[in-house]
């Protein structure tokens, strides 16, 4: 009778959540029936290709993560947040999940790379979304959509995606990795947080993953009321497998340090620059032969000194991009080279640039001179050169000429204070505040150059075009 008594009670049958769902959950340990209609699938993109060369040759020891991840998109909780510390694996796992999404699901995706500096903020994250998104839907962004109400591009698209795989039975997922790495704040003042651009009320259809470490806290920007601050959140054990590429990319940061002029001089460029130079770019620098710079960046820094196919600024052609393989390694390599050192290396990058500003900005000038360089004199506050290089009429219309059709002949319309406001707003990211100090002006009259010079360059796209849409916001999340 005793043993009887003791005996545990027969445990009830778990739950079956199906409201407002079209998926469900079996059971303690995450096995998923999966009723969503057809194949996973992920956006036919540019931006895949960026995903693909983060993601591992295999991933090894998630199993669990990954079912837990499958069973949250069957769930009715719109976000959750994965939170771990440094090297623990984060962005491996997600990047394989993106790659391998469940039956039933759409996912775009974003990875934040602090280490490479145009793919660390807001606007990167809109343009990347932009462009996923689109795919999806099946649709054709005019060029106009890179300048200009951005973001109620990027908020109807997603909100439209989501409805539209709601309708056939799916989900749309978006996955964000380095939520704790984005460098918006700190690029420009005004300039959103990408958090701050998370659905606040998000579609029925629509999931949210997002990934980072636990600090820093949220951006003051996203609401009280937003979902991010009240979301499940996951930890994420650290992956054994990750714990060993870091401590051997550490070591081979040392090896570096200590090796050849040559591996030196890679490793101080890479790091001075913030991400973004292409081999021709450090050929350049260095007068080292082609060969000898593959051969450093494939053999003795290929764990510390990473690489990425992205889009050059006109999205025309591609070309590969060279960073440090981790933000710890781009602390550690800054402290390592010391102050003179680095300073040494951005001046050679400042005399790359001056080459091309002497020329007047050619055609054949460096995707990097075109973007990365200004993001790297913001974060490092080199004010006297970004003003120079904000201010560059030659290098504004080198930018300027990379839009096609419609836009570019709607900017070159515009009088000459506004087209130079509207360019520092819209394209380059500068703030009202900071665009008054670089133009010499109030803050109002600032802002009444940008503010009317969007309204005239979206009369001109009209006049252009009569049928398009102009101008409208997408309804508030």
């Amino acid at each position: 009778m005793d043993a009887i008594a003791n005996e545990p009670e027969p445990r009830k049958p778990a739950d079956i959540q199906v409201r407002n769902s079209q998926g469900f959950v079996i059971g303690e340990h995450a096995q998923v029936t999966n009723i969503f209609s057809g194949a996973g699938r992920i956006a036919g993109s540019a931006y895949l290709e960026q995903v693909r060369e983060i993601a591992p040759a295999d991933l090894l020891g998630r199993e669990t993560e990954l079912s837990d991840l499958t069973a949250f998109c069957a769930e009715d909780s719109p976000y959750t947040w994965w939170q771990a510390g440094p090297w623990a694996g984060k962005s491996a796992l997600l990047s394989w999940f993106v790659l391998h999404p469940p039956d039933g699901m759409d996912v775009a995706a974003f990875f934040v790379t602090a280490r490479l500096a145009a793919q660390a903020d807001s606007t990167a994250f809109s343009e990347a979304l932009i462009e996923q998104l689109a795919s999806f839907l099946g649709e054709q962004l005019p060029a106009s959509a890179a300048i200009g109400n951005r973001d109620a591009h990027r908020r109807l698209l997603l909100r439209t995606a989501a409805q539209r795989a709601h309708s056939a039975g799916r989900r749309l997922v978006l996955v964000i990795d380095g939520l704790d790495e984005d460098r918006s704040r700190q690029m420009a003042e005004g300039l959103p947080s990408i958090a701050s651009l998370l659905p606040r009320r998000p579609e029925h259809g629509l999931r949210v993953i997002v990934s980072g470490r636990p600090d820093p806290e949220i951006p003051g920007d996203v609401p009280d009321d937003h979902p991010l601050r009240h979301c499940s959140v996951q930890h994420l054990a650290v992956s054994p497998h990750a714990t060993d590429i870091e401590r051997l990319a550490k070591d081979e940061l040392r090896r570096v340090l200590r090796g050849s002029t040559a591996e030196r001089d890679l490793l101080g460029l890479v790091t001075a620059s913030l991400g973004g130079l292409t081999r021709t770019d450090l050929a350049s620098m260095t007068a080292l032969p082609p060969h000898e710079i593959e051969d450093i960046l494939t053999g003795v820094t290929g764990r510390t000194i990473s690489s990425r196919v992205v889009d050059d600024p006109s999205g025309a052609s591609e070309h590969r991009v060279h960073f440090l393989a981790h933000d710890t390694l781009q602390t550690e390599a800054e402290r390592s080279l010391g102050t003179a050192l680095l300073a040494h290396y951005r001046q050679k990058l400042h005399d790359w640039a001056n080459h091309y500003r002497e020329s007047n900005w050619p055609e054949e000038t460096p995707a990097y001179l075109l973007g990365g360089y200004l993001r790297m004199l913001q974060t490092t506050e080199d004010r006297r050169r970004v003003v120079e290089l904000a201010l560059d009429e030659d290098r504004r219309d080198r930018i300027i000429d990379a839009f096609a059709g419609d836009i570019l002949e709607a900017l070159r319309s515009l009088p000459g204070e506004y087209r130079t406001a509207v360019y520092l707003h819209e394209i380059e990211n500068f703030s009202m505040q900071e665009i008054a100090e670089i133009m010499g002006v109030h803050l109002e009259l600032a802002r009444h150059r940008v503010l009317e010079g969007r309204e005239q360059l979206r009369l001109a796209l009209a006049q252009q075009n009569p049928e398009r849409r102009a101008g409208g916001a997408a309804p508030s999340e």
